[in-house]
């Protein structure tokens, strides 16, 4: 976990590292991203995440550490089969 001062010298506290593998909680292809930067705002802090050459901002609680195979499979709790 890092640990920041913003602009206005509070603390911020980050659950992922720079340089750290995570993944998308909904990504149904369960790609792994790096954490490549931390952007500090009065509301929830983003992690900016690369994959390949793709960069996006996501808020703490999109990430996960470890990829979800229920999604990989096709196993979609929310979807009914028909």
């Amino acid at each position: 976990m890092d640990t920041i001062l913003d602009r206005r010298f509070h603390i911020a506290r980050f659950q992922f590292d720079l340089g750290q593998t995570v993944y998308l909680r909904t990504d149904e292809d369960q790609l792994p991203r790096i954490v490549k930067a931390y952007r500090v705002s009065a509301g929830p802090h983003e992690y900016e995440l690369a994959q390949g050459v793709n960069v996006s901002l996501h808020t703490a609680d999109e990430i996960a550490t470890k990829p979800n195979f229920d999604l990989l499979l096709g196993e979609h709790d929310d979807e009914e089969l028909i």
